[in-house]
């Protein structure tokens, strides 16, 4: 594995490097078990593609895979992403091996941080993916000069610790963890030693602007006096342009793509008064019961009925019903011409 990576050209091995410290995992290309070996995989949103793109151009000598875009929906809410592949490689299986670790819960995460053969290879460049892929200039509303810092939530403590002294070593840096280790931040002095070096990397490279906007230390305000940052589209930074006093409501016109997360950190980005919460309306017994014995009404229609939106039906109903089937032991086509009679169940006072 060592030779693997010290083989390598030096802009691959080091946006390999970076991206494995940072957003990219170390995963089998199927859950086939009869596959050896792993392969790198890295996944973005619709903001970032360009950046994708950008890095299967570098990593072109591993075939790289790019999926469609496609949207998903988590819990922090939804957004088009799509996928970067490699190919499958001993070399990667054998990183695999000394950086995963099989936690208490049964899952596999990165957590070692070897020295030989990986973070001693780390320079500058690799540095600057790492950063791109998980830092933060920290830059805003209350902070109008950057202060740079790389999520490390992830990783081992000691081996996070190994890895700041050998840079601070290697480079002149003042970097130190904070946050019990949850972050490197980098320091006033590391800033003004990395940032000019990370910027003519940027340019020498042409690293995509969607991600390079991390390495500016002032904040940058438009013609109206609002903060727009790189990694917004181009819409949106019309839309602020030229709509600043409706915001919200052109971006909920234009932008459905974008979560509602999206939208409360691009108001606060913009100094913007923050949105009232929306008060959630708890569910009535009596609901509850007239949910169960109209389940096989259309969506619609309860919603209409309950005055529900259709997304706190859909939910609801599908609640219900899971828990109607752990309770039985029918199929659900069958529960589903029960459920009336198990209305008791979910009403206390009868």
């Amino acid at each position: 594995m060592d030779s693997c990576l010290g083989n390598l050209e030096p802009v691959v091995q080091q946006v390999l490097i970076g991206s494995i410290l940072g957003d990219a995992s170390i995963t089998k290309a199927t859950s086939s078990k009869d596959l050896k070996n792993y392969c790198f995989r890295e996944q973005h949103t619709n903001a970032q593609f360009d950046y994708m793109d950008w890095k299967a151009a570098i990593l072109e000598q591993f075939n790289p895979w790019l999926s469609k875009p496609v949207l998903r929906t988590t819990s922090y809410g939804s957004n088009i992403s799509r996928e970067l592949r490699l190919a499958t490689l001993p070399m990667f299986s054998s990183l695999r091996k000394r950086i995963y670790h099989k936690h208490a819960n049964g899952r596999w995460a990165k957590t070692w941080l070897p020295m030989e053969g990986f973070i001693e290879h780390l320079d500058i460049l690799g540095l600057l993916i790492w950063y791109l892929d998980d830092g933060s200039s920290g830059l805003g509303k209350k902070t109008k000069t950057a202060n740079p810092t790389i999520s490390t939530i992830k990783w081992c403590n000691e081996d996070l610790q190994q890895t700041v002294n050998h840079l601070n070593q290697k480079y002149s840096l003042d970097m130190r963890l904070v946050r019990d280790g949850a972050d490197i931040r980098l320091g006033a002095s590391s800033r003004d030693i990395l940032f000019p070096q990370w910027e003519e990397i940027i340019k020498t490279y042409s690293i995509p602007e969607c991600v390079s906007y991390k390495v500016k230390n002032e904040l940058l305000l438009n013609d109206c006096g609002y903060f727009v940052s790189a990694q917004w589209t181009q819409k949106e930074k019309e839309l602020i342009s030229n709509h600043p006093g409706a915001f919200l409501e052109e971006l909920e016109k234009l932008l459905p793509q974008r979560s509602p997360q999206r939208i409360r950190w691009m108001r606060n980005r913009l100094g913007l008064p923050p949105l009232p919460r929306k008060s959630r309306r708890i569910w009535t017994i009596e609901e509850i019961n007239t949910l169960i014995a109209n389940i096989d009404l259309s969506i619609d229609a309860l919603a209409q009925r309950l005055d529900r939106t259709f997304e706190a039906i859909y939910k609801k109903r599908n609640e219900i019903a899971y828990k109607l089937f752990l309770s039985s032991n029918r199929s659900p086509p069958l529960l589903r011409q029960h459920i009336p009679d198990k209305a008791q169940k979910l009403n206390p006072q009868n």
